[in-house]
């Protein structure tokens, strides 16, 4: 594997929710993908694995609130300021969601 490669793996693993999710994970090339994805979305908000399961976890913990959202708010707002063709905004919502999927925080795909 490349060092870019072993570096996206490292970061990924100090977090519990990402260690989850990365197991979980069956093929080489989707590990290799959705991670590069998920690295590219965590710097853009400025959150880490376990800072995004947090948000959701908050909108759950307050359902009928304007938090209750936070998580898709989030995602949303990313994609309305992204410069990203929409073959790549496909990969990385794909991403994501299956990040929250496997940390058994599924989103609602109202994204």
């Amino acid at each position: 594997m490349s060092d870019m490669v072993d570096s996206r793996i490292a970061w990924i693993q100090q977090y519990e929710s990402g260690r989850i999710w990365y197991s979980k994970l069956t093929s080489i090339e989707t590990k290799r993908v959705y991670l590069r994805n998920l690295l590219r979305y965590c710097k853009t908000v400025g959150k880490n694995p376990d800072q995004l399961i947090e948000l959701k976890m908050e909108g759950q913990r307050n359902i009928g609130t304007l938090k209750e959202f936070g998580a898709e708010t989030l995602l949303e707002t990313f994609f309305a300021n992204s410069k990203l063709k929409e073959s790549a905004k496909v990969s990385l919502k794909t991403a994501v969601l299956s990040f929250y999927k496997h940390n058994q925080r599924e989103t609602r795909q109202k994204i």
